[in-house]
């Protein structure tokens, strides 16, 4: 069935056999047309990336450990004026709005490679980073992927802005959550 087919088509089934009265060929051969309806019921699997986030945690007292709660800062964290070391955390939550489970997987290239690559980067554990694992979502229902990442001072995280090739002195993450 092709994508996009109309749902309130009701299919027709035609079948149509040649054969013999008896085998072999004894008698004349005879040929007969039937038909019956068939109910086909279209299931659509979908995915909707439903939002991405960074939160940031700083190091408020100067004991070279963040603390504290995370604070919400959307799609772009401003660490200006921040103490180092400092956790950020990325979440990407995907939906289900499908007919059918979904088998999942969250990635980002860009911000896999970059913390893998510079020195005073980290993932930090719980929950370490969550990108690469597949997850099932029922249909109707929702998962979500964490990374935690640890950024030791200042000029590392000047090498992470940097990282993503745009020298803009911002990190542009790359996540995409898929499924089959």
């Amino acid at each position: 069935i092709p994508d996009g087919a109309d749902r309130t088509v009701t299919p027709a089934n035609n079948v149509m056999v040649d054969g013999a009265a008896f085998c072999p060929m004894a008698g004349p051969s005879f040929t007969c047309l039937g038909s019956a309806d068939a109910t086909v019921d279209i299931v659509e699997p979908r995915l909707a990336c439903t939002s991405k986030e960074w939160e940031i945690q700083v190091d408020s007292d100067g004991d070279c450990a963040p603390d504290g709660p995370f604070v919400p800062g959307g799609d772009k964290v401003d660490l200006t004026g921040a103490q180092f070391p400092v956790h950020l955390r990325f979440t990407i939550r995907a939906s289900n709005p499908g007919d059918v489970a979904v088998n999942a997987v969250a990635s980002d290239s860009v911000l896999s490679s970059c913390v893998a690559s510079l020195p005073g980067v980290a993932f930090v554990a719980p929950p370490a980073c969550e990108l690469g694992l597949a997850k099932l979502i029922a249909p109707g229902g929702m998962a979500q992927w964490v990374c935690q990442i640890r950024v030791g001072t200042a000029d590392a995280m000047r090498d992470l802005a940097a990282c993503d090739g745009t020298m803009d002195g911002v990190f542009q993450n790359s996540a995409t959550v898929e499924g089959t």
